[in-house]
């Protein structure tokens, strides 16, 4: 089960997905945060990867993406972006 919202403040927009499925295990929580993520060889969280690099392209440093995780109740990730256009 999925749970998504979006709150659109002033200046940013903040997306939130949360899932109640298996998790993730502290150490890849901790990669993630530190973005150390796989390369293209493996398949293992490149969507989360290609998500982050390309909000990290279009906004730069106004991105901000924060993930939660226990394993066995599940994953909470925020997204927050200005609510402008990023670079151009």
């Amino acid at each position: 089960q999925f749970i998504r919202s979006i709150i659109i403040r002033r200046y940013r927009l903040r997306i939130t997905i949360h899932d109640n499925g298996k998790g993730i295990e502290a150490a890849k929580v901790e990669e993630i945060k530190q973005g150390i993520l796989p390369d293209n060889k493996s398949k293992n969280h490149l969507g989360m990867k290609n998500a982050i690099d390309r909000l990290k392209m279009y906004y730069g440093e106004d991105a901000e993406f924060i993930i939660e995780s226990q394993e066995g109740k599940g994953t909470t990730i925020v997204i927050r972006i200005p609510k402008t256009q990023g670079r151009e």
